[in-house]
Formats: C-alpha cells, structure tokens, sequence
C-alpha cells in the first residue's frame, strides 16, 4: 500500500513557508510514497514540483476559496482567483475532470463549509486534517461520512515542513488516475495525528511576518 498525504502547501500559498525542494527531500524522509499538492488559488507550486527529478507520486491539486469556505479540486491544474459559491466551484472541478474535495469541513475557524456540505454534492471528504486546534472537527466529519456514500482522505494541511505526514490515505499502488479514480470507489484506510500545537503557532506567526 502506498502513503499518500493529500493535502500540502508550498510557499506558492500566501500562508504557507515550504519550499519545493524541502517538502520532496522531507517527504522522502517521512516515507511518504505521494503528495497532493494543494496551494491556495494556484498550482504554480504544482508546477514547480512536477520539474523536479522525484520517485514520489506527485498529484496536482489546488484548495479554492469560494463564497462560503474552501473546497479542493484534485488531478486539476489552473488559476482560480473568482470567488464562486460552492456548488459552482463543484461544477468547475467536475468541468475540469477532477474531484471536488471538501477539506476541514467542521473547522469554522479555517474556512470549513460546516453544515452547508449537506446541500453539496462532492467526490470526498477529508475526515482526518492535522492542521486541526482540537481533534473535535475530526470526528464530526468522521462521524458524518458514515451515513455517505462519499470517499474519504486524510491529510496533514502543512504549510510548514515539521508539519507533513502527520496525516495521511492508504491507496493502491498505480498511477495518479488510478489513485484518484480509487478515493471514490472504495473507503481508504487512513493515518493521522494533529500537529503539535507549536508548529501551527510558528505557521500563524512567520506567515504573519511574511
């Protein structure tokens, strides 16, 4: 089984500190075997990665700022810079031919759609985000899936590299579309523990003075 942590910022994010380079050499580090890359709004981080030499599975991806929370688009590439409600930001990703992922959905202090998800339709839900202040938002996502038919993903959120593995999704092995074609099929095993509470103030702190 592969170790697949889908959800990660490089510095491409306003609010994000990682380098390219650093996250791939810690992610090797860590034994992760893939990354989705996740940067706000942008996939110039993507982009960047994907032209360094790597034997990780690089999955592009970006989480988009829409009119009530953030939703990710994963196996898309583009700018996404329009504030669109939810269920348009949906249809675009579905347009592009990726999957609309809801991250964090239960913490209203980083951009969760909380309970508006009952009214949207994506492909999966992160029922596990290490970037979480309590382990609260956790459970209440993991307790909603159980009455879904939605896939399911686990991801560390890190903006800073002490932050990356904390979280991740057991897939298959095989190619970006299979793994992403595999989220919806079938519920993935996952790993996941929060950050220690001093990565998430250095994030909130250097990414103020940045």
């Amino acid at each position: 089984m592969l170790k697949i942590d889908f959800h990660v910022h490089t510095h491409y994010s306003k609010c994000a500190l990682s380098s390219p380079k650093d996250i791939l050499k810690t992610a090797i580090k860590k034994k992760l075997n893939g990354l989705a890359i996740t940067d706000h709004n942008t996939c110039k981080g993507y982009y960047k990665i994907r032209k360094i030499k790597t034997k990780l599975i690089i999955i592009p991806g970006v989480e988009i700022k829409t009119a009530s929370g953030e939703i990710i688009g994963l196996g898309v590439t583009g700018e996404f810079n329009e504030v669109k409600t939810p269920e348009e930001t949906i249809e675009i990703i579905h347009d592009l031919g990726g999957l609309a992922l809801i991250p964090h959905p239960f913490d209203y202090l980083r951009s969760g759609i909380g309970l508006r998800i009952k009214y949207l339709k994506p492909d999966l839900i992160e029922v596990y985000n290490s970037g979480m202040m309590t382990p609260f938002g956790n459970r209440l996502a993991k307790e909603y899936v159980k009455n879904t038919r939605y896939g399911i993903t686990a991801g560390s959120d890190a903006h800073i590299i002490g932050e990356l593995g904390y979280a991740y999704t057991f897939v298959e092995d095989g190619g970006v579309d299979e793994i992403l074609s595999s989220l919806v099929k079938t519920r993935k095993k996952y790993f996941g523990r929060l950050s220690p509470i001093h990565w998430l103030f250095l994030r909130k702190i250097r990414s103020k003075i940045r």
